[in-house]
């Protein structure tokens, strides 16, 4: 994925990464207090997509307040009073090369609460942000002390509808050899794509059918591909930002 129509899609994306209120997809990283019933106030991290409201009167950050099963988010247990938040929210600061710079978030340390402890939430802040922008790999709070520092490398991926750029922070011969593995795995797919759309190009209308089919099913194998290929990269100091078509 080294052509030039993916580093046009790179620099594309990052132009949403800096500017998010521009992006289709939105949504707000929010900062908000708990205030509980024993008087104990906690602070807390969360992202909600951007929600219709319908209200008389009142701003979209008050109607949001009163909406704890949207600021504390469901975890799906067989309690349901039980829901959960983040207690940080980590800020990445990344360059392309030769590019321009952005900004990126990502929630961590995740918080399991009970609703029937909640007086009331208290929004802080809110942070417009897309929500076709993400890291995929779970970071916390103390790897900020190697975020922080200028990556050593950057790196690419990506299949027919996502692109990924994943940003090296340590030196390390083990995550080399892997990326080299990815990268042989993405050459075979692109000489596998070339042939069969030389074929196709080229073939009857009877066979293009069947070639046709041949190319869906190894654009849809070339996304889990990705996915398992990014999944060996998680173990490392990097920071992987995905530019999802949702």
């Amino acid at each position: 994925m080294k052509d030039i129509s993916f580093f046009i899609l790179i620099i594309f994306m990052s132009v949403f990464a800096t500017n998010p209120l521009h992006a289709e997809y939105n949504g707000h990283f929010i900062d908000f207090n708990i205030e509980l019933k024993n008087g104990e106030v906690i602070k807390a991290h969360s992202y909600v997509s951007s929600v219709a409201y319908m209200v008389d009167s009142g701003s979209y950050k008050n109607y949001l307040e009163t909406r704890m099963d949207l600021l504390l988010d469901d975890v799906y247990s067989m309690n349901e009073d039980v829901f959960a938040y983040h207690e940080y929210r980590l800020t990445y600061m990344f360059q392309y090369p030769e590019f321009d710079s952005g900004v990126i978030y990502t929630l961590a340390s995740k918080k399991v609460i009970s609703m029937s402890e909640v007086k009331r939430l208290k929004i802080t802040k809110m942070l417009d942000f897309t929500y076709a922008i993400v890291i995929l790999n779970s970071l916390n709070k103390i790897d900020e002390k190697w975020m922080n520092n200028p990556p050593v490398s950057f790196y690419n991926t990506g299949d027919k509808r996502n692109a990924f750029d994943v940003f090296i922070h340590e030196k390390n011969k083990v995550l080399d050899q892997i990326i080299l593995s990815i990268d042989i795995e993405t050459q075979l797919y692109d000489q596998k794509l070339k042939l069969l759309e030389t074929d196709f190009k080229y073939a009857d209308s009877v066979d293009r059918q069947e070639i046709e089919e041949q190319i869906d099913k190894l654009e849809e194998d070339r996304v889990q591909q990705v996915q398992d290929a990014l999944g060996r990269l998680f173990s490392f100091k990097v920071v992987i930002i995905g530019y999802l078509s949702c």
